[in-house]
This record gives structure tokens, sequence and C-alpha cells, in this order.
């Protein structure tokens, strides 16, 4: 089994510059014929499309490697790295025997993703600002328009503005 180190750091087998790139942005292992790109990254990798953030990935050699979605994974340097470990790309080292443990994904086998943690306090925080607030400027509207009607105005156009960035905002997230 050949391993080597992907990432910005000295320390690393394969150095890699880029802001998207982490210090230890993967690891990739050869072993009996396959590639299982292990991405240890905060950052994550593009692998064909999809964006994989602390998974193993069994890839076929050449696979398109984007680290942080922005850097590709120098393939050659690799091949030089793992001494014969499949440097070149042909038909027979892109299949992969399956051993029954993991699902078969069109000529290639994967470890299933897991899902990615989202974090989405805030954005429901936001939404709940985004609807009391002008609901609090409406209100306030009808407490000074009498005593106060220039900051009842004023109060009310603020509201009336968040409402139509609130809508705005919501038919562009739609699209």
């Amino acid at each position: 089994m050949k391993r080597v180190t992907i990432g910005r750091s000295s320390s690393c087998d394969i150095i890699v510059s880029g802001n998207a790139v982490s210090r230890h942005h993967a690891t990739l292992t050869y072993n009996n014929g396959s590639y299982v790109y292990e991405d240890t990254s905060s950052n994550g990798s593009n692998i064909g499309g999809v964006m994989y953030r602390g998974q193993r990935v069994i890839i076929a050699p050449g696979t398109q490697v984007l680290l942080g979605n922005e850097v590709p994974l120098p393939w050659d340097r690799v091949y030089m790295m793992m001494n014969g470990g499949g440097g070149s790309v042909n038909e027979a080292e892109t299949m992969f025997k399956n051993n029954g443990n993991v699902p078969q994904y069109g000529g290639g086998a994967y470890y299933p993703p897991q899902p990615v943690p989202v974090n989405d306090s805030l954005g429901a925080g936001w939404a709940i600002l985004a609807v009391l607030i002008p609901l609090i400027g409406i209100i306030m509207y009808f407490v000074w328009k009498d005593e106060t009607p220039k900051r009842a105005n004023s109060i009310l156009t603020i509201a009336l503005v968040i409402i139509g960035l609130n809508v705005l905002g919501f038919f562009l997230a739609l699209a």
C-alpha cells in the first residue's frame, strides 16, 4: 500500500499552493489497483462535480479532483510519488473490482457520501428578524402617526423597504 499526503504544508508529500487548499488537504492511497482519496480538509474537494468533506472516495487514476473546489490535483506528481503505482491511465487501471461492500457507480466504486452537517441557526435567526423588524415598524407607525407623523412616516418607509427586500430575496432564492 502506497500513500501520499497532499496540502500546503511543507510536511506533505505533494505541496500544492492555493488559498482554498488546506495545510493537510487530503491523503491518496494506492492499494491493490485502487486509489482511495480521503479529504481531510475544511474546504472539501470536488471529485467529478460532487463536493466531499471528510470522506473517502475510491477514484480512477486521472479523475478530475479540485482541491478546495479550485486547484486541480496534480496527477503527474501523484504518479511520480507512487513510483509505478499506476503511472498511465488506461482502461485496465480504471476498472475497479468491487468486493461487495461498496456500491457500484458507473465503472468506478465510491464510498457512499455522508451528509455534510449544515449549521442553519444563523439563517433562522435572520429570517425571524426579517419578519419582526418590519412588523415592529408597522406597529410603531400606528402608535406614532397622530403624535409625531414625520417619525411615523419614516419608520413606515423603512419597514416597507425591508419588506420589499425580503420579497426580492425570496424570489432570488427561488431562482
